[in-house]
């Protein structure tokens, strides 16, 4: 019986899927990762050895060292070195950084738009809409967000997620999307 209902769900999807089956689907979950196409790619949890075998990834990301400064995800201000890699794919950027050159942590997913992707934020969000809806949605909480005066570019940190548009004629059209650390607190 199990084989005969798997049988009818691969029909269906077959023969009755929308006419976008073509696109791959990215769904966002701000402050935790993303699905790309059924994988689940999360913050701090996906490593990089992972990520590679998930994607078939051959190369190995160029390590690169960095000095900051900024806020940690309590909000107190820190700053240090760190090492960072970088995998793209299809893309997609994910930012790994590790205070040495051995633990590295998927810290950050940027996804600038592609019309090959169907990238869901939320229900009536969607990568490369224009005017969504984001100021309904997602608001300024704490004193570490940052939303531009021209509403360009909105940096959530408290709730996970940052947004840049670019203007056009009809308005903006949400470019990019990202996915990273939250910052609790204040």
């Amino acid at each position: 019986m199990s084989n005969l209902v798997s049988y009818i769900a691969l029909f269906v999807s077959v023969f009755y899927a929308p006419a976008n089956h073509d696109k791959g689907k990215i769904t966002t979950l701000p402050g935790v990762g993303i699905i790309l196409n059924g994988d689940s790619i999360l913050l701090n949890r996906t490593n990089l050895l992972d990520l590679k075998k998930a994607f078939n990834i051959s190369e190995d990301p160029f390590l690169q060292r960095e000095i900051w400064d900024g806020v940690d995800t309590n909000g107190n201000s820190t700053y240090g070195i760190l090492f960072r890699k970088e995998i793209k794919f299809m893309g997609i950027t994910f930012q790994y950084e590790s205070p040495d050159t051995v633990n590295f942590k998927l810290k950050w997913i940027r996804i600038p738009f592609n019309k090959d992707f169907e990238v869901i934020i939320l229900d009536r969000v969607r990568l490369g809409q224009i005017n969504p809806p984001i100021d309904t949605y997602f608001k300024k909480v704490t004193k570490h967000d940052y939303i531009a005066k021209d509403r360009l570019t909105y940096n959530l940190y408290s709730q996970g997620i940052s947004f840049h548009f670019e203007p056009i004629k009809k308005g903006r059209m949400l470019e990019e999307v990202s996915i990273h650390y939250r910052i609790l607190g204040n």
